[in-house]
């Protein structure tokens, strides 16, 4: 068993994390480790050395205060003062906005409210939000609430008894996932507990994320939240697999209709090789569409159980959800490639035409034209940019002052 000294006790928060208490004259609360040895002694050192500091600079408690302690390896203290009747933070020494995280405030009293919202952080609950561990969602929660005061009042029988032990069983399902009360809970949904061996590789990520247009690096990135620790929510699966096949759906009707299009390039000057190109991606668009709506469309509505059973199956423990990735971005990123060479036989078609008319050199324009167009389109709605453009700003001169 796990012994603690005189005053301390354990407690555990509704998410899990588990803290311990001190009910002595300054009460103290800490989420360090105390059930270890060395943890206990640096957090008692700690808490002495606070002690000491108080009335050399004067300062006097209310009952109402709380010090909260936080102690690492490096044997650093992090410590803060919560007065509970106010609702504000203190520190023994002067601090700034800026430390604290406070976004900048315009009077005292917005100051007030800003540490009041900071005090009240460590008392939320965050079970029904988007990242909490609870694996199940507000509307779930409701209709498990509605059926546990439907039995009020009524004699016990077996329905009751099996309901009330089904929800119980994925209640303690649910600590024992998230390692409720142990020393490294999982407290949100995005937080991993357990080691992971398989990796990314970084040229495949680069190779894909330019092959697909940054679509794939997406998919990744929603994969590897969705099987976190190998755990998997109903809810947080059934949205995004819903979402891919609505793209899919999307897509393989673009690409179905694209290459009609295409049959205009046989009665005006164009190469060939790019219109055969171009309906070749518009092609690979449509028939991955299809086959990823054919495969998956039975999986929107599958439970958290089959999800993860489907994800384990299709992750590598050397590139994890890269190559998945790669498949469910590829009637997206062929559709984009064939808009690129139906572009290019465009500006093909153009500068004959061009050509033709005596303006040899007019397809050059055209073609700075449209690059000039791409980069603007682009740095105006991506946060990666391509070039930076100068930018001029017109200055108001200021005016001279009357005389």
């Amino acid at each position: 068993p796990n012994y603690l000294p005189p005053q301390w006790s354990p407690h555990i928060n509704p998410e899990g994390q588990l803290y311990f208490y001190k009910d002595a004259t300054i009460p103290v609360v800490t989420e360090a480790y105390l059930y270890d040895q060395k943890v206990m002694e640096r957090v008692d050192y700690w808490i002495k050395d606070i002690e000491d500091t108080l009335p050399k600079k004067g300062i006097v408690l209310s009952d109402k205060v709380e010090l909260f302690i936080e102690v690492d390896d490096d044997n650093d203290c992090a410590f803060y003062f919560i007065d509970h009747h106010t609702r504000t933070q203190f520190w023994l020494d002067n601090v700034t906005t800026e430390d604290m995280g406070i976004d900048p405030v315009v009077s005292p009293s917005h100051l007030s409210s800003s540490i009041s919202k900071t005090s009240l952080l460590g008392a939320e609950n965050q079970m029904t939000s988007r990242s909490s561990t609870f694996p199940h969602d507000a509307n779930e929660c409701s209709r498990f609430v509605k059926l546990l005061r439907s039995f009020q009042g009524s004699p016990e029988d077996g329905y009751m008894r099996c309901v009330i032990a089904r929800l119980y069983h994925l209640m303690l399902k649910h600590r024992v996932n998230t390692h409720y009360g142990q020393e490294y809970a999982r407290l949100h949904r995005n937080q991993s507990i357990l080691a992971d061996t398989a990796r990314e590789s970084r040229v495949l990520h680069i190779l894909t994320s330019l092959l697909t247009f940054g679509t794939s690096k997406k998919y990744v990135a929603r994969l590897n939240n969705i099987y976190l620790d190998q755990q998997v929510y109903a809810h947080q699966w059934q949205p995004f697999i819903k979402d891919a096949l609505y793209d899919w759906r999307t897509i393989s009707s673009l690409a179905l209709l694209a290459p009609i299009s295409c049959l205009v390039f046989f009665f005006i000057p164009s190469a060939p090789i790019i219109t055969f190109i171009c309906a070749s991606f518009f092609g690979i668009s449509f028939m991955s569409s299809i086959f990823l709506i054919h495969r998956l469309e039975t999986m929107s509505n599958a439970t958290a159980k089959v999800a993860s059973i489907y994800l384990g199956d299709i992750r590598s423990d050397r590139f994890k959800f890269q190559l998945a990735a790669f498949a469910y971005a590829l009637p997206r990123a062929s559709f984009f490639w064939g808009i690129v060479a139906y572009m290019v036989n465009c500006y093909i078609a153009a500068s004959s035409f061009m050509a033709e008319a005596g303006w040899p050199s007019a397809f050059l324009w055209l073609a700075g034209i449209w690059l000039l167009a791409f980069i603007m389109f682009h740095n105006a709605t991506s946060r990666n940019k391509l070039f930076r453009l100068l930018e001029y700003r017109w200055r108001r001169e200021p005016e001279s002052s009357p005389v």
